[in-house]
């Protein structure tokens, strides 16, 4: 809850039917929100809930000025929630643990759109914004097929001092195969830069590649990609990866990205030789050995042809 909030009033229209909690149906109405905190007043407009259930074909909506969205299809909420943190098990284990109980079958499509966010800044303090066109969210679930789809878009977002344009989500997961897809432009000193992030999973062996380009004159384009598993190791996450090669355009320069081995365990992240080359190859930046909070972990940085200002000048 948003922090100094002082005040909250409404009223609820309650219209329901049923004997346990999976297959109540009816209507829950709010015609009007009252919020007062420290900025002041805000009349928060209706918001409706209907939900029907008939031979097993559930259909749920929600409707508001705010926010639009419905459900239907086969399925029960619990379900629903068990097979997502299936599928995020089988991709991730050292993070997520496997369901309590497998989940039964389920079939259904999701929609929402989101036009304005003023609730989420006024109840919680998060300061999203929408520019030039709403949120829009769909998901489709079938737990036979064991397919998972989701795709977002939206053409501007905005989250504090952050700017998105062109915002794209999109994950696909289907027998233990996983293909999540993100593209947006940042605006940074006032210049878009086009960024992408692909994350892929199968075995639990994820590839991630993070990849930009600002398309100015002179240009800063690059990508940067890690292949390895999420574990758990004495009850807490550990990371065993690579750094795979890729390549950095700063100006003029070209960086190569050469593979090596990372590890993460405990706090302590671990570096085997991770190496930048110029293309001449005569000039590097190279790191090997452990960075945590203890003074006896030692990170060395070798530098052979590259000046410190040059590389204070990439970070800034």
């Amino acid at each position: 809850m948003k922090e100094g909030l002082v005040d909250v009033r409404t009223k609820v229209g309650i219209d329901v039917a049923g004997s346990e909690r999976h297959n109540i149906t009816g209507d829950v109405s709010i015609p009007h929100i009252i919020v007062t905190d420290e900025e002041g007043t805000v009349t928060l407009s209706s918001l409706q809930v209907e939900s029907s259930l008939k031979e097993g074909l559930r259909h749920v909506s929600l409707t508001s000025p705010y926010i639009k969205g419905k459900a239907d299809g086969h399925f029960e909420w619990n379900d629903l929630a068990q097979y997502l943190q299936q599928t995020v098990h089988q991709w991730i284990p050292g993070i997520v643990k496997a369901p309590s109980a497998t989940p039964s079958t389920c079939q259904a499509d999701f929609s929402l759109t989101v036009t304005d966010p003023t609730p989420l800044e006024r109840f919680a303090g998060i300061p999203l914004r929408l520019k030039d066109g709403p949120l829009q969210l769909n998901a489709l679930v079938d737990t036979e097929q064991d397919l998972l789809n989701v795709y977002a878009d939206a053409p501007s977002i905005g989250y504090g001092s952050e700017d998105l344009l062109h915002f794209c989500f999109s994950t696909q997961s289907q027998h233990q195969k996983m293909s999540t897809r993100l593209s947006a432009s940042r605006i940074m000193k006032n210049n878009p830069v086009d960024i992408a992030l692909h994350i892929d999973a199968e075995d639990q062996l994820l590839t991630t590649r993070l990849s930009w380009d600002d398309h100015l004159d002179p240009v800063t384009s690059g990508a940067i990609a890690l292949r390895g598993n999420v574990l758990r190791e004495d009850n807490q996450v550990a990371i065993e990866g690579e750094v795979l090669p890729t390549s950095l355009q700063i100006g003029d320069t070209l960086w190569n990205i050469h593979p090596t081995r990372i590890h993460f365990h405990d706090g302590v992240l671990g570096v085997q030789d991770f190496r930048m080359t110029m293309e001449d190859d005569d000039r590097w930046l190279a790191v090997h050995g452990n960075a945590s909070k203890s003074t006896e972990d030692t990170l060395l940085v070798d530098l052979k042809g590259i000046e410190l200002g040059y590389i204070f000048d990439l970070v800034h």
